[in-house]
């Protein structure tokens, strides 16, 4: 296995980076809902997976490297394999097993916006809906937060997912 990783491993991981970011592409969620099942759900898979590797299977690099180096660069391939995972989480959620339409209704509580240096301004709108507690936060188009105001009612159709997640397709 090590020689598969020191030839394929770079490209693998790339690869599984380029799947994993091409969903937040396709769909808008409800903000950041897809990261977090991910972190809920798959953290422990994942950090086991990695770290049986590394222990087990990978004994050159680990001899080489020492126990320190080794369980950084461990913890280091773990924490990016869980933070892309989001995006796969996000794909599997809208195109496999049973999909359900839903009517996003609530009241619009708070219009919000961020500017990062980066990416410029990002527009958020806080929906409180009958059925949740904390306000849902949507991530919306300027268009779109332009033409919104605090006490509207908002309405979209959205879908949820396999996993219970809520998503609409750009």
């Amino acid at each position: 296995m090590e020689y598969y990783l020191k030839k394929y491993g770079d490209w693998a991981f790339l690869v599984y980076i380029l799947v994993g970011v091409a969903p937040t592409f396709m769909y808008d969620t409800i903000l950041n809902e897809s990261y977090v099942w991910a972190f809920k759900y798959l953290s422990f898979p994942i950090g086991a997976l990695c770290f049986y590797v590394y222990l087990c299977k990978v004994p050159e690099y680990l001899r080489k490297a020492g126990r320190v180096k080794g369980f950084l660069w461990a913890s280091i391939i773990t924490t990016m394999l869980i933070l892309i995972s989001g995006g796969y989480v996000m794909g599997l959620n809208a195109m496999v097993g049973e999909q359900q339409q839903v009517q996003l209704i609530g009241e619009i509580v708070e219009l919000d916006t961020y500017e990062s240096t980066k990416n410029g301004m990002s527009y958020y709108v806080y929906i409180q809906t009958t059925h949740a507690n904390e306000p849902t936060k949507l991530d919306v188009s300027r268009k779109h937060f332009e033409s919104l105001k605090v006490g509207d009612c908002f309405s979209e159709p959205w879908s949820k997912g396999s996993f219970g997640l809520m998503y609409k397709r750009r």
